[in-house]
């Protein structure tokens, strides 16, 4: 955000927001939210430059009831009140932070090892009985499928 909300909601209120960006016309410290359709003097204005729509519950500074009713970010509000009504608070950008040196020994890390053993999986060496709908079925083992029933001679 360019522009710290305090300092803006010092410069600007959200009274003049109203009047100036949104076209409302306050009374005393109330006006309609024409922004979402209302008629009724629903929201009110604070002398430390907040509002408070008591219909929907919002409330805050001058960029959060221009985002409210423009249906913008709190960022681009504030940027966009900030350059428009303020621009000489605007923040500086920071220098990027300083890269740490290099270290001169490369760290000792302690290095996990695991091993594991794979085995196939080993079929029981007696058939497998299964219940199928009320019936008994014997199925052979794979080892057995494989061999060829004897031929009598």
């Amino acid at each position: 955000m360019k522009y710290d909300l305090d300092e803006l909601r010092s410069r600007v209120s959200a009274r003049e927001v109203a009047e100036r960006e949104l076209g409302a016309v306050v009374k005393g410290t109330r006006c309609a939210a024409i922004w979402r359709g209302g008629d009724g003097q629903n929201v009110e204005f604070y002398d430390d430059g907040c509002f408070r729509d008591h219909k929907t519950g919002d409330h805050g500074g001058p960029a959060s009831l221009l985002a409210v009713a423009r249906g913008m970010g709190l960022k681009e509000a504030a940027d966009y009140l900030g350059d428009k009504y303020c621009p000489d608070i605007a923040r500086k950008k920071a220098p990027p932070p300083a890269r740490k040196p290099a270290a001169t020994k490369p760290a000792k890390a302690a290095v996990a090892t695991m091993t594991m053993t794979l085995t196939p999986p080993v079929e029981p060496p007696v058939p497998s009985v299964v219940n199928v709908l009320g019936k008994l079925r014997v199925s052979r083992p794979a080892w057995a499928r494989e061999l060829k029933p004897a031929t009598p001679t």
